[in-house]
């Protein structure tokens, strides 16, 4: 039939780009200046909820959130890292539990150092 074709359904939120931290300074800066958040948004095209969210401080940026929830440092990660390239070197890789399990030996292991 002509016109009987299936929407597609829309899963979830629509996800917004990440603003980069300098568009946000140079917000606040303008914002500072008596500017207002609809001029900064549309000069340097940047959603004006998202500028009004970061200048006022009720929202952070997706690495300010990701800090919060880091376990492993730096180090543990790139130990971890390194030891699945060297399963998948050869010819091991390691599945999801297994990394999942390496990293709570490391948490474990850091944890009573």
């Amino acid at each position: 039939m002509a016109g009987s074709h299936k929407r597609e359904q829309v899963k979830g939120a629509k996800r917004r780009p990440e603003v980069d931290e300098a568009v946000v300074r140079s917000a606040q800066t303008r914002f500072t200046q008596g500017k207002t958040l609809s001029s900064i948004s549309r000069s340097l095209g940047a959603p004006r909820t998202t500028l009004y969210d970061r200048i006022s401080g009720s929202a952070r940026s997706v690495k300010e959130r990701a800090m919060d929830q880091q376990l492993l440092t730096v180090g543990e990660e790139l130990q971890l890292v390194n030891y699945a390239f060297d399963r998948a070197r050869q010819g091991i890789p390691l599945t999801k539990l297994e990394v999942i399990a390496s990293a709570n030996h490391l948490l474990q292991k850091s944890g009573s150092d």
